[in-house]
Order: structure tokens, then C-alpha cells, then sequence
């Protein structure tokens, strides 16, 4: 398969049946998953983040030294549940087959449970008496895991990691001041060009910075072209908007109001100008990726997933990070990240599995090719031939320099109320003002 073909942020399963890959004897088997049953009123969100949260909750094994690996002769089961059917991983059962050839002994169940229930069925897998080594899943929501007592603490296994340098800090996931979860990939968004309009607007390269990117709409507008194709539709567009909060160095928490109300307004000034048509407030970022592939908009956000796809497209066209405000481009980045279970019976060959899978360079370059998932390691695509690529140099680029939000429990609900907050200020509907005012007064606790 080519690289850069798969849509991560997406949710990767809606069914409600659990998948269980259970390895023996090299076979697999699937059963039925019966979770807990309680609506919680969580979501899976995606996007990174490495801040700490205040909270009186703990979690487990948290200093000293990491468990050793136990013998290679040892009988043991690990429990391992993800977000993703195996087959579709890109990474699960050549891990699995990694780990039997190490330990011949042992016996690896992976359960797919879907994204849409992964945190409640987390939550009451105690009450039901389950215990998983490990969890694979949107790592936006280990802190709601953590606060729960769920997860155990990464310190000693993430210390004593050789290759901990290679990971920047936007995919190292903490909790009280304990890593708790670390990503193997990243999906993020940057702004994908189109070089014949702009070439026909007199423009010879994509805009740097916010004050260049208005200056460009304007004479892309006047040259007969449309601007900017994005999603701002309620309920999801946080993943798009949150890059220009974070270029305004504006966070979860760290709000000023002049600034959030100024970013609204430029919105809000661009779809009054005709930069970005006011149907935006409809488009999911598929529906937004539609618009750019048919050629008449000059600017698109999308993200990594759609290299690929604009490879067919019947223009000349580039990919650059998101236009820099006054704290620079800090887009955010989506991707499964790994945690071990507080309760694990095997954490020490839950880390292996996890190591193996998803924390080596070969290991995050196979995914890539595979699945087109960007490596999260600094030197992720280093030999590749891909890496020769402008465009995937410039989502490395944006990579590089990653934002993240907060790591709280509250995260989940904050990504919603900015998704309506950013979809009815550029509706009309709300005032920047008011929006920022609700921004501040819903999603300032952590």
C-alpha cells in the first residue's frame, strides 16, 4: 500500500462488537465483547498532549525501576485491547508474531473495542472483573483513564528508554506529573496549495504568516478565484480551528480574551469577505478536502492522510505548515497512543509489546508505508526514499513543531463546545465577543 493513505483522525470502527485476536498456536479467533453498559457521556476526541492535570487521583507504579522482563520460557496470557480491528492496524499482528517469536510461551489476546465506547467499557472493565496489560487508544483520553486509577505510571519504563530523545514532548501524554500514554504516529493538518492560482494571482509561494495569508486571499479573491476551503461545522471543527489558537498562544486554561476575540473576528472577517464561503460552517474536512480537489480554491487545510489522494489531482499543488501568528504554526496531531494498565498482570511484556510495535524507527517506518501514519520519532523518516518529498516535508516540518492541549478529563467536552463556539461565530450566529466570553467561562478548567 502507498504511504500517506489513511485518515487516522477519523474514528477508526463504529461497531459495537469487540474483535478478539487470541494467539496461540498462531490462530485467531473472534468472539462477541461485552462491555460495561453505563453511559458516561465521553467521547473520543483526538489530538496530543503532554501537559499534566491537578487532580487527587493517582496512578499506579509510578518511581523506580522498571519490571524486568521475566524469562524467555514464561507461560503467561496478555490482555491487550485497541481501538483498531488488528487487520487494519498496520502494526498488531506483526507485533503479536514479534513478541511469540521472543516469548513462545505466551498467549496475546487483542480486543478491538470501538473508539465510540472505548473509554466507558475502560471505565467498567474493573466492575466486571477485567484486567487489560495494555490499552491502545486516542490518548486524548488517558486522563480520564488515569483519573479513574486505570493506568499505571510509564516513568521507569519511559526513563530507562534509550530512544526517549527521539519523541518530542507533544506525543508524551502525562498525568500528575506521570507519563501515562506515548504515540508511535501522528496525524495532523497543514494548508495544501494550489501553485496555478496562485501563479495566476501573482503569488510565487504559499503565505508564512497569518497578515501574508489575508493579503494573499485578497488578491486571490480579486483574481477570480476562490480562498480558503475549511471546515468549521459544529461539533468537529476544534481539530481545525485549534491550530490558529495555538498560533495566537492560546490554550486550554491560558485564554486571553483580546486575542481569542481578535482570532474569531479574523474568521469571521474572512467569510464576510468572501475568503471562505459561508457554507464552511457545513463541511466536514472531507467535504472541505472536496472543495480544494475540485480546483477552484486556492488554499485548503487538510491533513497527511490526503497525500495520496492529491497526487491525482489535475493541478500543480504543495503543502506548507499553517500560516504562523504571533507565537508562530503549532498545528495539533491526532494518533492512537499506548498505555499499560494498573492493574496489568505482565506490565513488563505490555511495554515490550508496545516497544516492539510502535516505538522503533523500523517499527513507525512500516506503519508509515503501510498505513501513512507520520512517524513520531525525530528521525521517523530518515532514509525513507519519501523523504526526499517536499509536501511530506512540510507535514514533517509541522510535526516538529506540535502544540498540544491540556491533559485533563474535561478535554473531551472543551473539543465540542469550540466546535459549536467556532461554527456559529462564523455562521453569524454569535458575536467573536460572546464566543470568546463562553470559550473562557466553559473550557478554562483542567
Amino acid at each position: 500500500m502507498s504511504p500517506y493513505s489513511d485518515d487516522a483522525t477519523s474514528a477508526p470502527g463504529r461497531s459495537e462488537q469487540g474483535q478478539r485476536w487470541s494467539v496461540g498456536a498462531a490462530r485467531y479467533s473472534r468472539r462477541s465483547f461485552i462491555g460495561a453498559t453505563a453511559l458516561l457521556g465521553l467521547t473520543a476526541c483526538v489530538g496530543g498532549n503532554p501537559g499534566s492535570a491537578s487532580s487527587s487521583s493517582t496512578v499506579g507504579t509510578t518511581s523506580g525501576d522498571a519490571p524486568a522482563l521475566p524469562p524467555k520460557d514464561t507461560a503467561a496470557t496478555l490482555n491487550i485491547w485497541g481501538y483498531e480491528p488488528a487487520d487494519t492496524s498496520g502494526w498488531i499482528p506483526r507485533t503479536i508474531a514479534a513478541l511469540k517469536a521472543e516469548y513462545p510461551n505466551v498467549k496475546i489476546e487483542y480486543t478491538y473495542v470501538p473508539p465510540d465506547s472505548f473509554v466507558q467499557k475502560a471505565l467498567g472493565a474493573s466492575a466486571t472483573g477485567q484486567k487489560p496489560d495494555g490499552f491502545w487508544y486516542n490518548a486524548s483520553d488517558g486522563a480520564n483513564l488515569a483519573q479513574a486509577g486505570l493506568l499505571a505510571g510509564l516513568n521507569p519504563y519511559w526513563d530507562a528508554f534509550p530512544d526517549k530523545g527521539q519523541f518530542p514532548d507533544s506525543v508524551v501524554w502525562k498525568y500528575n506529573e506521570q507519563v501515562i500514554s506515548v504515540q508511535g504516529y501522528i496525524t495532523t493538518t497543514a494548508l495544501f496549495y494550489n501553485k496555478t492560482i496562485l501563479a495566476k494571482a501573482g503569488l510565487s509561494a504559499p503565505p508564512g504568516t497569518v497578515d501574508e495569508f489575508t493579503a494573499q486571499l485578497e488578491k486571490i479573491k480579486a483574481a477570480g478565484y476562490q480562498g480558503f476551503a475549511m471546515s468549521a461545522d459544529k461539533g468537529r471543527s476544534e481539530f481545525d480551528f485549534f491550530p490558529w489558537c495555538l498560533g495566537e498562544g492560546l490554550n486550554y486554561g491560558s485564554w486571553d480574551k483580546d486575542k481569542l476575540t481578535a482570532l474569531l473576528q479574523r474568521f469571521r472577517d474572512w467569510i464576510t469577505a468572501g475568503y471562505i464561503p459561508q457554507d464552511a460552517v457545513t463541511w466536514s474536512r472531507a467535504d472541505a478536502w472536496s472543495k480544494f480537489a475540485g480546483g477552484n480554491f486556492a488554499f485548503g487545510q487538510n491533513g497527511n492522510w490526503k497525500l495520496t489522494e492529491a497526487k491525482a489531482l489535475s493541478f500543480d499543488w504543495g503543502a506548507a505548515p499553517i500560516p504562523a501568528g504571533s507565537a508562530g504554526s503549532h498545528s495539533i496531531g491526532g494518533g492512537g497512543g499506548f498505555s499499560i494498565g494498573s492493574q496489568a498482570s505482565n506490565p513488563a511484556l505490555a511495554w515490550r509489546f508496545f516497544e516492539q510495535g510502535l516505538l522503533t524507527k523500523s517499527t513507525e517506518q512500516t506503519i508509515f508505508r503501510a498505513k501513512g501514519r507520520l512517524p513520531a520519532r525525530k528521525d521517523g523518516i530518515s532514509g525513507l526514499p519519501e523523504a526526499k518529498d517536499p509536501n511530506l516535508k512540510a507535514f514533517v516540518e509541522v510535526v516538529a513543531n506540535l502544540g498540544a492541549r491540556p491533559g485533563s478529563p474535561l478535554i473531551s467536552e472543551y473539543l465540542v463546545v469550540v466546535s459549536n463556539v467556532f461554527s456559529a461565530v462564523c455562521s453569524g450566529q454569535a458575536t467573536p465577543l460572546a464566543g470568546a466570553e463562553q470559550i473562557i467561562a466553559q473550557c478554562s478548567k483542567l
